[in-house]
């Protein structure tokens, strides 16, 4: 799996992820992704997860992307073109605790939307 991560001029946080992954690809996202909330010392950060190209990942990955997404740093998240599959696993993984800052769109377009009307309340 590859994956790109990059924070928008918007304060987006925007992520792409190709490919199958493994505990080694999770292992690099997360120190990325980790570098990048110190980066902005305390500030929540939202994103957009562009898995449009993604694979499969085995259960040793998932289990990192856990304790990802738990960090206190992270703060919505908006999943774009989702598996069935994997829908799945981010609802057990994540939107049972955090049941307003997780949700699916077809496009990136609209996640965005959804993650800018908070952004303009919070300005």
């Amino acid at each position: 799996m590859k994956h790109r991560l990059h924070l928008q001029e918007d304060g987006i946080v925007y992520v792409k992820i190709i490919g199958d992954g493994d505990a080694e690809t999770a292992h690099e996202f997360v120190r990325a992704a980790e570098r990048l909330l110190m980066d902005h010392r305390g500030r929540k950060l939202d994103a957009i997860i562009d898995m449009s190209e993604s694979g499969t990942s085995d259960y040793e990955g998932i289990k990192i992307y856990r304790v990802l997404f738990k960090n206190p740093l992270i703060g919505r998240l908006a999943f774009v073109q989702v598996s069935e599959s994997i829908k799945v696993l981010v609802v057990l993984a994540i939107k049972l605790k955090k049941p307003n800052d997780v949700k699916f769109f077809e496009t990136k377009a609209a996640a965005q939307e959804w993650l800018n009307q908070y952004h303009q309340n919070e300005q």
